[in-house]
């Protein structure tokens, strides 16, 4: 097995070294200005020998070999020491960079390979900016996962990872029609990026691979060399990373850093990078979801309207079915008085699957048909043991309802104390169970119907008058 050993002297071209790993297991790799070192380096702060490479099951060992200038490692002075993932040497004016030790690393990492690893890296990563780049993704994924329904939201999550990633630009791009389109370029001022285009060769990589792609330094990056896109906007380093829709590549998340005197990305950034890719794509993977599911719902409301369709062309009718144009996409809360067999579920029906909450359950109760010493277990359900024959804990109809509408047929029967709650639910979109302290707070609609004036059963003190102007929002 060989190991790849790269160099890089100011003012003089890269070198790249391919060494025996047995030969750094046996007697170390000699790094030095001599013709006889292993790895001769043109550099004149350099030993004729002046440090020593070695390999063992641990891993890397750099040793100073007695050097006049010292050896350094991330900029810190060694003479003998454990080099670790992402660590540069430095002699004199010279950088060298391990490859191997990446690449092993490199093959663990989920989604994720590095196209090439150069040398001037900032060091191993402290505390702090892995802290700012999870603080970013934080932030960030709430909206990252929203997709294109919320493309607001998942702009601002992309501006999150950009500022936290310190990134100069950063795309979005996605297949349409067997095309790659720019979906959204930013600058990291925020300012939109006109005809961004992506490099073929990165773009090749993604497709070949399905992996996060990075170029710490694409001016040494012998990927790069002669590929105008990246030398023309002056590119100094770059991630990649596929974003999968249900398993299939359909984007592509991008960032970069012009400026030349900036620090290059790494480990950290190409973790951060295909976070934010997987976030994205689980997103848009939801987002294709919701549309087939909205799709179905249309189709089965479709299917209700047909089967228990209004029927007639009076002008009584076509006023009810104008009243369920008009307040099916509302809020309000909707009563509706008419005689047994006129039709009233028919209308509530129609004002649920005309409504937002389509999708959402529908719950009936025909408060008449129960017994008034269980209507409010029924209607607000009740915690186990709290009155006898209560042998378990039971969710009642408005719970049943969440995120839905409840058909309340026949309100006017409610006991007096079901309507005091009832009321309470109408003003807070709250309640207890029975046995229970602990507020539920639901979001439903109510519809009531019921066949009794309920003017004169306020008068005659059958009914909450309070309840009946909360019930009142809209009249059928």
């Amino acid at each position: 097995m060989m190991t790849r050993i790269h160099t890089t002297t100011q003012n003089s071209p890269s070198l790249r070294f391919d060494i025996s790993n047995e030969k750094a297991r046996q007697g170390g790799i000699v790094i030095g200005r001599d013709p006889g070192s292993d790895i001769q380096i043109p550099d004149p702060a350099a030993s004729r020998f002046h440090a020593r490479l070695d390999l063992s099951e641990s891993g890397w060992t750099i040793t100073d070999l007695d050097s006049s200038n010292g050896t350094f490692v991330d900029g810190d002075p060694v003479k003998n020491q454990t080099l670790h993932h992402g660590q540069s040497i430095g002699i004199g004016d010279t950088n060298i960079f391990v490859e191997t030790a990446i690449s092993t690393l490199s093959e663990n990492l989920d989604r994720t390979q590095v196209i090439h690893k150069t040398p001037n890296i900032p060091g191993s990563l402290d505390a702090s900016k892995v802290g700012n780049i999870l603080h970013a993704l934080h932030q960030a994924t709430p909206f990252l996962g929203a997709g294109y329904s919320q493309f607001e939201k998942l702009e601002k999550g992309l501006q999150s990872i950009v500022t936290g990633l310190e990134s100069d630009r950063r795309a979005i791009l996605m297949m349409a029609n067997d095309e790659w389109i720019c979906k959204s370029a930013w600058s990291r001022s925020g300012h939109p990026l006109q005809g961004f285009v992506l490099s073929q060769t990165i773009l090749s990589e993604i497709l070949h691979s399905r992996r996060a792609v990075l170029s710490r330094d694409t001016s040494i990056d012998p990927r790069f060399e002669d590929k105008r896109s990246v030398a023309g906007d002056e590119i100094r380093s770059v991630i990649a990373a596929p974003i999968f829709v249900e398993e299939t590549l359909g984007g592509i998340f991008y960032i970069d850093r012009i400026d030349g005197d900036s620090h290059p990305f790494g480990e950290a950034e190409l973790w951060a990078t295909g976070i934010a890719a997987s976030a994205i794509g689980a997103g848009l993977s939801l987002n294709e979801e919701i549309i087939e599911l909205n799709q179905e719902k249309h189709g089965l409301v479709k299917s209700v309207l047909d089967t228990h369709p209004i029927i007639g062309s009076s002008a009584g009718i076509n006023l009810v079915r104008n009243f369920i144009k008009k307040v099916a996409p509302t809020n309000g809360t909707v009563l509706i008085r008419g005689e047994t067999g006129t039709g009233k579920e028919l209308v509530s029906r129609g004002l649920h699957y005309q409504s937002p909450r389509a999708a959402s359950p529908f719950i009936t109760i025909n408060c008449a048909a129960i017994p008034q010493h269980l209507i409010e277990s029924e209607l607000f359900g009740h915690e186990k043991g709290s009155f006898t024959g209560a042998d378990s804990l039971k969710l009642g109809k408005f719970e049943a309802a969440q995120g839905g509408t409840i058909f309340l047929d026949e309100i006017g029967e409610l006991p007096e104390a079901a309507q005091a709650k009832m009321l309470r639910l109408l003003e807070t979109r709250c309640f207890e169970r029975i046995g229970s302290n602990t507020s539920i707070e639901v979001d439903i609609r109510i519809i009531a119907a019921t066949h009794r004036d309920l003017r004169v059963e306020v008068e005659n003190s059958n009914f909450r008058e309070d309840l009946f102007s909360g019930l009142r929002y809209s009249k059928c």
